[in-house]
This record gives structure tokens, sequence and C-alpha cells, in this order.
């Protein structure tokens, strides 16, 4: 991998990294609006218990309320959805980082020791002046700049490609426990939407039982 295909794909991983953040980000900010909506419908309902107010406005209230924690569990779903992806994202990375890595540096091992067994600087000097002639010199020592470039090369992309496994190891542990977090949520919201629909089917067997009443 060269130089340029190598700042080509740490551009597309930032540039994917960002719209995933940004994602994250706007759910986020629309899970917390939507919470502070059933926070509110929560206060009011309790409010009109209190205070005895009409049967219908404890019915509305209640519905608004469910239709909110449905789309807050909605919400939910999708984080849990995006944060999954990302995280097989970053582990189909993480596997193959890992493969090339190990081809690399198993390449590395064998010029290193090729180039202690054949090219200690008593060798490049032989090597160098058995050469026919000036032009044959000129073309090994540019084979052995290039061969040293090459070498060296290798070992900053193996840095390289290792700092990054790093960093994508760091990322998972973080993603993984937000699922967590997200899961946790999503499994509160589900049992107060399930205590809410109780409620809202006693209030509806209350209003069944004296529907005349009710209906002025």
């Amino acid at each position: 991998m060269g130089k340029k295909c190598l700042l080509f794909t740490i551009l597309f991983l930032s540039f994917a990294f960002a719209k995933a953040q940004s994602e994250k980000a706007r759910l986020e900010a629309k899970k917390a609006k939507i919470q502070a909506e059933i926070n509110q419908f929560s206060r009011l309902l309790s409010n009109v218990k209190k205070e005895s107010k009409t049967m219908v406005l404890l019915v509305e209230t209640i519905d608004k309320k469910i239709a909110r924690t449905q789309e807050l569990i909605n919400i939910t779903n999708k984080q849990a959805n995006l944060i999954t992806r990302s995280i097989k994202k970053n582990t189909d990375e993480n596997n193959k980082l890992k493969k090339e890595i190990k081809i690399q540096k198993e390449e590395y091992a064998r010029m290193i020791v090729k180039a202690y067994k054949s090219k200690n600087e008593q060798s490049r000097l032989m090597f160098l002046l058995s050469s026919e002639d000036f032009l044959q010199a000129y073309k090994r020592v540019q084979y052995l700049k290039s061969y040293a470039d090459y070498r060296k090369k290798q070992a900053d992309e193996i840095t390289a490609k290792s700092m990054r496994l790093e960093q994508i190891n760091k990322d998972l542990e973080v993603e993984k426990k937000q699922k967590q977090e997200v899961l946790k949520v999503n499994k509160q919201q589900r049992v107060a939407l399930q205590k809410d629909k109780q409620e809202q089917e006693n209030l509806l067997a209350v209003v069944k039982q004296d529907e005349k009443k009710y209906s002025k």
C-alpha cells in the first residue's frame, strides 16, 4: 500500500466516522427532546390525578405519553442498530489489519535477515566494486537505495497500521459500552410503555362502565 493509498484510506475512514458520529448526535438530541416531553406528561398525569380532573384529560395525556415512549423506543432501536453496524465495521477492519500487519511483519523479518546475511557493509562495497562499469555501479547504488527505502516504507506502514489497530480496539470498547447503555434504556422504556398501556386499559374500562357519564 502506497502513501497516497494509505492517506486516502485514513481520510475515507475519518469521513465515515464523522458521519456516524453526526447521526449518533442527531438521535441523542431527538431522544433527549422526547424524554423531556415524556417527563412533562408524567408530571401532568400526576397533577391531573391529584386534582381529580376530567377523565378525558387523563386519557388524552396518557395517550400522548404512550406515543412519545414508543418514539423513544424506536430511537433507541435505531441507536442500537447504528452502534451494531459500527461495531461490525470496526471488527472487520480490526481483523483485516491484524492479517495485513502479520503478513508485513513476516515479510519485514525476512528482509532484515536477508540484509544481515548478504548486505552488510563489506558485501555492499564488494557488490558495488564488482560492477563492470559506471552505469552498472550506478544502477546497483539505486537498487540498494530503493531496497532500503522499501524496508523503511514497510516499517512505517506497520507502525501506522498498529496505531490504527490500537485506536480501533479503543473505539470498540467504547461502542460496546454505549450499546449496553442504549439497550438498558430501551428495556426500561419498554417496561414503562407496558405500564402506561395497562393504565390506559384500566382508564378505558372505567369509561366503558359509565359510558353515558363520560360521553357528556
